[in-house]
């Protein structure tokens, strides 16, 4: 069977799995995020844990973020077609701003072999060189620059660097990061250009704009 073929029957097979239905857990996100970011993601992961210690983990404020605590998800579109996948395999720290809402950092990265999705073929294909190119770029990274507070309480404006297919760009998008009892709400949503991080078969095939999301709910220790 020559690649041609192979590569119809494929998407043939992916597209009927899609058409078939599986409903998500992820919530949907708008289109309409107002940061469109010029970013990629930068790899180092094996199967299992992502051998990373985040810059931040020393901080005596810095809080861990692993699959326990947050979820990573992303839309993708094809067509008629919508299908949520995440990520079971990331590490990083987030500094939470202070009283008067500065100082902040966030430093996340993503072992790219752990992306999921609710159909087996789906994510593998994701894994090959047509998306994340896994064997090339094992993992992503973001790390902030600089998080300013905004005038409505508990929302800020995050700047960082994200780094994904190898490509790293600076990125720009509103976030939530509030406290409530014992916890820690931390919610990011905006949108990655395929095309920008040079996966312009992935653009081609599917929307070349991806809605991202991550949320984390934090457990504080109190003394």
């Amino acid at each position: 069977m020559n690649r041609r073929l192979h590569n119809r029957l494929l998407m043939t097979c992916l597209l009927a799995l899609l058409s078939t239905g599986c409903s998500t857990a992820l919530k949907e996100l708008p289109l309409s995020t107002p940061f469109l970011p010029q970013t990629a993601f930068s790899t180092t992961a094996g199967k299992e844990n992502v051998s990373f210690v985040s810059t931040l983990a020393s901080h005596p404020s810095a809080l861990q973020i692993s699959p326990r605590n947050t979820q990573i998800g992303f839309q993708g579109v094809a067509g008629p077609m919508t299908q949520s996948g995440s990520f079971e395999n990331f590490d990083g720290s987030i500094i939470p701003p202070n009283r008067n809402g500065e100082g902040g950092q966030v430093d996340i990265q993503i072992n790219m072999k752990s992306v999921r999705t609710k159909i087996g073929l789906l994510s593998m294909h994701l894994k090959s060189k047509d998306f994340f190119h896994v064997r090339r770029f094992p993992t992503s990274r973001f790390k902030s620059t600089s998080i300013v507070p905004t005038q409505t309480p508990g929302n800020y404006l995050v700047t960082g660097d994200l780094t994904v297919h190898g490509i790293t760009q600076e990125v720009r998008f509103p976030a939530k990061i509030e406290f409530s009892d014992s916890t820690l709400n931390a919610n990011f949503d905006f949108v990655v250009r395929q095309s920008e991080f040079g996966m312009e078969k992935a653009a081609q095939k599917t929307n070349d704009e991806v809605p991202v999301s991550v949320s984390s709910v934090i457990q504080l220790q109190i003394e």
